[in-house]
């Protein structure tokens, strides 16, 4: 047997493992046991390879079932059992598979003749597959490989024609063919070679330059420059002479690169930093944002190539991401895709220079020859005016029915030309107005009639014409309006009036012919269409034409109710866009339709004044006056006017007038006072006053039967008459006369009556007069002061702080009685314009009274407080002796609290008190605490406590008024100064300013402004602020009203005042 099976290779399908003996255990294997091996009800059997070994060697049930062996041929389950002596077949073993010759090992027999045919089938089969499409596969396998050998070709075949041309070179040619020369083949730069020195030997140098700039070669010792020079033979190198010509090799080489302008290195040291700025770096994001969008746009171009904004997109990405080559080759391969898109070719324009631009118009007018917008950028595209002509008139060969083309030709043509070009430009477009308009503008008056009689026979229904037609007549009138509004001072305004009327009729009868023409035709009225039509035409120089229009149109779609509303508010709305002639125009049609309405007058007037035409002003308050006879402000405004430009006689007849109008008037009695007065005719200005309060004594009584007094106003002009003229007793009897009929009522009078006590002496009987005003008026928180700043005056200081809180407890009693708090003393009462309530201003009198500041702002005694005040400062401290006098004369103290004097301490007879300075601004401040608690949105309470801060509170305090009272006028000018004392100019001028435009009526700030500008402006500043003060015409402030109202100073004019009140405010100085 062992014979037999030399030849063949024992199989061991059938042999019994050896113990131990796992399969597959060296390849890594391990034994596993399934649900369906074991059954539903059998135990796990062991894990292992022991297990397995064990299971396998002792033959077990649970062996069998998992068929261990079953690919090798072993039986399975139901298999018989197997001999112990497996069955040795060598015939079995296959030379390419081996002994394990897959399933099929296990089949007992050779290949036989089923498999032969089995087989053969198979492989009839595979060639019969195989045959399909051959001939298809193999032409376009041979085509692809042609399509590759030419796109990418060997150099034999690149060269291949060149190879056969040599046939064809002679002896001698081929002899003169220069050698190559050098056969290293290797790029030189610039024909120079440089050996850098190694940094062996620049250390060295470095080294040795501390003691020799020499390098014996002889000994290679160095030296110093003794021993180097006595030294005999050898070489001796220069290291610094080394050094110097490598740097000089270098700079050489620099110069060289430069210099060179062909590899465009020359570098701009200038420019190189801008350069520098003008590249874009992209971050990672818009990088990617970029990639994602090419692939978009890849995606768009390939699926719709004769889309041309795809191809537009792709060319204005590539121009975002910086590479213009690529979008202008995008841009021309959308013009070849896309040839009938326009843009795709303005496009290829934008991106190329201007040359190339215009090849690239020349190819996109030929393929799009009726698109206008090629045709204008084309000539946009050419430098002369010449050629940009010849462009535009080889477009109206092709496009001839285009305006725009017709506009631009038009716009670089001469005149002579122009009038050619919109000649045939009306044949071809007579639809269109703009181009008749403009032949009518170009021709001369005859000439245009013509054309615009043609322009209206073929647009019927359009106004342009109508209204141009009266623009030309308007052009042609002789005189120009112009010379008529400035003829010399002999022409009244009436007649120019009258004569711009008469010359608007012609005007006026073509607006009146469009209108009925146009309504004619169907075409309907639009107010607000033809009011804006009349602006234009008063921006162009034609006023008759813009009244014309306003006259024929102002009226229609308005019901009649609602025309004097409507009117006021289209002129106010004119004013606002600066078309006075517009609003002149509305006013008097106005005024036409409602000529008794005082109100369309007095705003006509106004408008005349505002623009500085007074011979038209005083045109129209002539006819006002006749219209409203019984307006007693128009005949107020005509006087005022006259008295304005100096014409006192004028003034004087025209108040004459008014009192044969209006002779029970009492403004116009006054207004005649005020001219005498301020034209220092006293006994005029007196005798005008009697003759006003007998003419009131003399009048009709009332249905009770008391006869009909003079008013408040007129008594006390006529106590300030006699003020003037020194006279007490006079003054003394009207105030007595005008608190009889008005105590009730006039404040003012009840102030003015107890002045006159205290500049006469009479100190009880002021304080008597103060004290029956503060009863019959006990909201009035002037006669409170007033009586607080006698009582600091006499020296009694605790009756000054009790009359004071005694106000402050009234005037809340006022408040919750009445419900309203009162603004000033009574606004009905005092026709003052105040923003400061009584309750506020009696707290800031308190704390400036603590404070020891000036609190009460009476004309006739704040200067002499003033020039108290400033002695004081001059000559005492804080905690320094003033001497008080025992008698009630008025003293010269501090207005702050005093200590209670100690007995027997006395100086030269007069009692010794002595003032705590710190004492008193803490009292200031508490009572500043609670004024805010009750005030809490008071600006003038607020600004006090900034300025009264120390400089530790200063920003603190300022933020937190800012916060309170942001837009209020006296907290803004309070901050103001605070930048001026920290000497922050320019935000304090900023700040002054501010506060000017909040509130232009107080006069103390205005005052502040001037005196900083005083300080730190220059002249042009201070006239500037001068000059918006005199335009402003302040009324109230504490310290304005003290310097205006000084009797002094009652004449001076507002420059004057300012001056005044420059000096008195609190400057850049810390209290």
């Amino acid at each position: 047997p062992t014979a037999a099976m030399a030849g063949k290779a024992p199989s061991f399908q059938g042999m019994k493992p050896p113990p131990g003996y796992v399969a597959g255990l060296g390849r890594g294997a391990t034994g596993f046991t399934t649900r369906s091996d074991i059954g539903p009800g059998a135990p796990a059997p062991p894990m292992g390879a022991q297990a397995t070994l064990g299971d396998a060697a002792s033959g077990s049930r649970a062996a069998m079932a998992r068929g261990f062996g079953r690919g090798r041929g072993a039986p399975g389950a139901s298999a018989p059992p197997v001999d112990d002596e497996p069955d040795q077949q060598p015939a079995q073993f296959d030379a390419f598979q081996g002994g394990d010759a897959g399933i099929f090992a296990a089949r007992k027999g050779d290949y036989d003749d089923d498999d032969r045919e089995a087989d053969e089938i198979w492989a009839s089969v595979d060639d019969h597959m195989d045959s399909r499409r051959r001939d298809q596969r193999e032409a376009r396998l041979k085509a692809e490989l042609e399509k590759y050998r030419k796109e990418n070709p060997k150099i034999t075949e690149q060269f291949a024609d060149a190879k056969r041309k040599l046939q064809e070179v002679s002896y001698e040619e081929w002899d003169a063919i220069p050698d190559i020369g050098d056969y290293s083949i290797k790029k030189k730069k610039g024909g120079r070679e440089f050996a850098p020195a190694p940094d062996t030997l620049l250390q060295k140098a470095m080294a040795e330059r501390e003691t020799s700039a020499y390098d014996d070669g002889a000994n290679g010792s160095m030296s110093d420059a003794t021993a180097g020079n006595s030294s005999s033979g050898g070489v001796r190198n220069d290291l610094t002479a080394v050094g110097e010509g490598r740097s000089s090799v270098l700079g050489l080489k620099l110069d060289a690169m430069g210099d060179s302008v062909a590899g465009q290195t020359v570098v701009d040291p200038k420019g190189y930093l801008t350069s520098l700025s003008s590249v874009k770096v992209s971050s990672t994001s818009e990088i990617s944002d970029v990639k994602k969008a090419r692939l978009l746009l890849k995606s768009v171009i390939s699926t719709n190539p004769k889309h041309a904004p795809g191809w537009i997109a792709a060319a204005r990405l590539e121009e975002l991401a910086g590479k213009i080559s690529a979008a202008r080759s995008f841009a021309q391969r959308g013009c070849d895709a896309c040839p009938t898109s326009a843009d795709a070719w303005l496009e290829n324009a934008r991106l190329n220079p201007p040359d190339v631009a215009r090849a690239v118009l020349a190819r996109a007018v030929v393929a799009l020859p009726d698109d206008v917008e090629l045709w204008i950028h084309a000539a946009q595209l050419e430098d002369d005016d010449v050629r940009k002509r010849r462009v535009l008139r080889k477009a109206l060969e092709r496009c001839p029915n285009s305006v725009r083309l017709w506009k631009a030709v038009v716009d670089l043509s001469e005149e002579d030309d122009a009038k050619i070009l919109l000649a045939r430009a009306v044949e071809c477009c007579p639809q269109h107005v703009d181009l008749w308009l403009a032949l009518a503008r170009l021709e001369t008056r005859e000439n245009a009639r013509v054309v615009l009689n043609k322009a209206r026979e073929t647009l019927p229904a359009e106004p342009q014409i109508w209204i141009a037609a009266a623009e030309l007549e308007e052009a042609h009138l002789e005189p120009p309006l112009s010379e008529v509004a400035t003829e010399g001072t002999e022409a009244s305004g009436a007649d120019i009036l009258a004569s711009s009327m008469e010359r608007s009729n012609i005007v006026r009868k073509i607006i009146e012919r469009a209108i009925k023409s146009l309504r004619n035709k169907g075409v309907s009225v639009d107010r607000e269409y033809w009011l804006r039509e009349a602006e234009t035409a008063e921006k162009a120089g034609s006023p008759l034409t813009c009244r014309a229009i306003v006259f024929a149109t102002a009226g229609a779609g308005v019901d009649e109710l609602d025309r004097k509303r409507t009117w006021k508010a289209d002129a106010a709305e004119a004013l606002a866009r600066g078309s006075v002639e517009t609003a002149r125009s509305i006013y008097e049609v106005a005024v036409e339709t409602f000529p008794g309405k005082k109100s369309l007058w007095v705003l006509y007037a106004k408008l005349e004044g505002d623009s500085g035409n007074d011979l038209k002003m005083d045109a129209v308050l002539k006819r006002a006056v006749k219209r409203c006879p019984r307006a007693v402000v128009l005949w107020l405004m005509a006087a005022k006017e006259l008295w304005r430009r100096g014409d006192v006689s004028g003034a004087r007849a025209v108040l004459e007038e008014s009192f044969a109008a209006n002779p029970d008037s009492e403004d116009i009695w006054l207004a005649a006072f005020k001219l005498e007065f301020e034209s220092r005719q006293i006994e005029r200005a007196r005798a005008l006053l009697l003759k006003a309060r007998e003419k009131a004594a003399e009048s009709s009584t009332t249905s009770s039967g008391s006869l009909k007094s003079a008013g408040e106003r007129v008594y006390l002009k006529s106590a300030v008459v006699e003020r003037e003229a020194g006279d007490v007793h006079a003054e003394r009897a009207l105030i007595t006369e005008g608190l009889e009929r008005h105590g009730n009522v006039s404040w003012k009078l009840w102030l003015m009556l107890g002045q006159l006590e205290r500049r006469v002496g009479a100190f009880d009987a002021a304080r008597d007069a103060y004290a029956k005003g503060t009863r019959r008026l006990p909201e009035c928180a002037f006669l409170w002061i007033e009586l607080a700043a006698l009582e600091t005056s006499l020296g009694n200081h605790h009756k000054a702080r009790a009359v004071l809180e005694q106000a402050r407890l009234r005037q809340t009693a006022f408040v919750t009685e009445s419900g309203t708090e009162t603004r000033g003393v009574s606004a009905e009462r005092n026709g003052e314009n105040t923003d400061i309530s009584a309750k506020e201003r009696l707290w800031l009198a308190s704390i400036r009274r603590e404070r020891g500041d000036a609190f009460c702002f009476s004309a006739p005694f704040f200067c002499d407080e003033l020039g108290r005040l400033k002695a004081l400062a001059n000559s005492n401290s804080a905690g320094v002796v003033v001497s008080v006098s025992s008698t009630k004369a008025p003293s010269f103290g501090r207005f702050g609290d005093e200590t209670v004097p100690s007995q027997g301490d006395t100086v030269n007879g007069t009692q010794k008190s002595t003032f705590d300075r710190d004492a008193c601004l803490s009292a200031s401040d508490a009572l500043a605490a609670l004024a805010l608690r009750e005030c809490p949105d008071s600006g003038a309470l607020w600004a006090e406590r900034v300025l009264s801060a120390s400089r530790p509170q200063r920003k603190s305090r300022s933020v937190d008024a800012l916060k309170r009272c942001g837009d209020d006028a006296k907290v803004v000018a309070a901050v103001a100064r605070l930048f001026w004392l920290d000497r922050k100019l320019d935000k304090a001028r900023a700040w002054f300013h501010r506060a000017t435009t909040l509130d232009s009526s107080d006069g103390d700030l205005w005052g502040s402004f001037y005196a900083f500008e005083k300080r730190h402006g220059d002249e042009k500043n201070r006239e500037d602020v001068k000059m918006k003060c005199v335009a402003a015409a302040p009324r109230r402030g504490d310290f304005w009203c003290a310097a205006r109202k000084d009797p002094k100073r009652w004449h001076d004019p507002i420059e004057s005042v300012l001056e005044r009140v420059a000096e008195l405010v609190p400057g850049g100085e810390d209290r």
